[in-house]
């Protein structure tokens, strides 16, 4: 089977960008590219349409919102039904919020994934995060009504939507991270650590994808959970401030087409880049 070659790319931030369009430090398309994975934090609200329709003239485009798409005024459930609307209207774009797409021979699943708080352990109280995550507080959701209570249940409901593709999904993408092994060292100690990460490894081996895209740490990653490369490209604010040498504008993966679980692996890469093709 074929190589399928997916520029990875989230945590643009267009927001923060005049012309609501990524800067070349940040993202470049690659023409030779045969799928495009937004992986959330692209822009708030549907302020990245331009961009993202743009880039459905070089390929199609898989798109996960993060958690800055639903900062502003519009509710959660009003972001969704406008980029499902555009979606409609260009076949080429797949939103994701707990649903899949086949593209070029491979099975995507995607939705924001919601962290699991690593089941408040570790000392962790929730008073922590509401004091430090600007999620709990307007203008996010436009009312501002989202809770700890909210977060959890999303990410319950995710999660079952998730384990449900277990041997049935070639490609996972998600917002935030998979496993704690995305952490990067400068935030190790943060008490809001159980925030920006799951920590699920073993529901990472349960559903067995060849590859596994996530953003939301500002931070890029690459490592090994089993069969699966788990693999975070996010630029982050302007300008950027990562320690991370594997960052690149024009991020590729490749993997191969068809549907399945990939061969059982045990190497890890930690923070090198994981090479060849899945």
């Amino acid at each position: 089977m074929r190589l399928v070659r997916i520029q990875i790319a989230s945590d643009l931030h267009l927001e923060r960008r005049p012309d609501h369009r990524p800067g070349p430090d940040a993202f470049r398309a690659d023409p030779a590219r045969d799928v495009l994975i937004l992986a959330g934090d692209i822009g708030q609200c549907l302020l990245a349409r331009d961009f993202v329709l743009g880039e459905l003239v070089l390929s199609p485009v898989i798109y996960v919102p993060g958690n800055h798409e639903y900062y502003g005024p519009p509710r959660r459930e009003a972001v969704d039904d406008g980029w499902r609307a555009l979606a409609a209207e260009h076949p080429g774009l797949h939103y994701l919020v707990g649903e899949s797409a086949t593209v070029e021979g491979l099975r995507f699943w995607g939705a924001p994934w919601y962290s699991n708080l690593w089941g408040l352990e570790d000392g962790w109280t929730p008073a922590e995060v509401y004091r430090g995550v600007n999620d709990f507080h307007a203008p996010f959701d436009g009312t501002g009504a989202w809770n700890l209570s909210s977060h959890i249940r999303c990410h319950e409901e995710q999660t079952a939507l998730l384990e449900a593709q277990a041997g049935n999904v070639d490609v996972v993408v998600t917002h935030w991270p998979p496993t704690r092994e995305a952490m990067p060292a400068m935030f190790e100690g943060s008490e809001l650590n159980p925030y920006y990460f799951n920590d699920h490894e073993d529901l990472v081996h349960q559903v067995g994808a060849k590859l596994w895209v996530s953003g939301h740490t500002h931070e890029s990653y690459d490592y090994r959970v089993g069969v699966t490369r788990c693999v975070g490209n996010p630029s982050g604010y302007v300008p950027r401030t990562q320690d991370s040498d594997l960052f690149r504008p024009t991020r590729i993966v490749e993997v191969r087409g068809g549907r399945g679980r990939a061969r059982s692996e045990s190497a890890r890469c930690g923070g090198r880049v994981a090479e060849g093709p899945e």
